[in-house]
């Protein structure tokens, strides 16, 4: 595939333009001036990054039911979208489709019992991880500056642009750093979403058969 002027003139493109062509890891937009010589300075201008995705991908899944679990995947009960089909709803697994940069995103509401000291082993601690595989690449900790007079309920969030292969795995977790009683909120207050930003389409193309 051609990756520059010079490679369109030489399997025959004579007429001046925009070409696209492929670069590093995307599809790029080139201004081929061929009245020029390849040499000269005007002969090839670079215009930009095409939006290219062989599959476009993006998701919103929600939890209508508490969830207590810690380091297990976190299932969801409604895909309100599922472009693409890579977010399993059952499984809490998204797998993806082509390598590129993924962003991601969570929203939920935990509920926090009563702290009964400023101790550590009893403040009202609640633990997120975001993991890649088996790997925590994003945490948050949700930890109330005061001891609680009473049980309470917070709104956590957590958001995380990771670069992933094909095949890689995203998925959320309570972490294990949890005081008892603590749980997320069912109700639909609990929603994961992620949308594919960059595609390295060169993965993509090296893929066809």
């Amino acid at each position: 595939m051609p990756n520059s002027c010079r490679d369109l003139l030489q399997i025959g493109h004579r007429q001046s333009g925009l070409y696209s062509v492929m670069g590093a890891k995307q599809v790029e937009t080139l201004y081929c001036d061929f009245t020029q010589t390849p040499g000269d300075e005007d002969f090839q201008r670079w215009v930009g990054f095409n939006d290219v995705k062989s599959k476009p991908t993006y998701f919103h899944v929600s939890r209508a039911l508490p969830y207590n679990e810690t380091i297990t995947p976190i299932p969801f009960t409604r895909a309100i979208l599922n472009q693409g089909g890579a977010m399993n709803k059952e499984t809490g697994k998204f797998t993806a489709p082509v390598g590129g940069v993924y962003f991601f995103y969570f929203t939920g509401t935990v509920f926090l019992p009563t702290a009964t000291s400023s101790a550590s082993s009893t403040r009202s601690d609640f633990t997120m991880c975001l993991f890649k595989n088996s790997n925590c690449v994003e945490w948050l900790l949700e930890r109330p500056d005061e001891i609680s007079t009473g049980n309470r309920h917070e709104r956590i969030a957590l958001q995380s642009t990771v670069n992933l292969k094909q095949g890689d795995q995203i998925w959320l977790a309570i972490g294990k750093k949890k005081s008892p009683g603590g749980y997320l909120v069912g109700d639909a207050l609990t929603n994961f979403k992620g949308f594919l930003i960059q595609e390295d389409i060169s993965q993509s193309l090296y893929a066809v058969p």
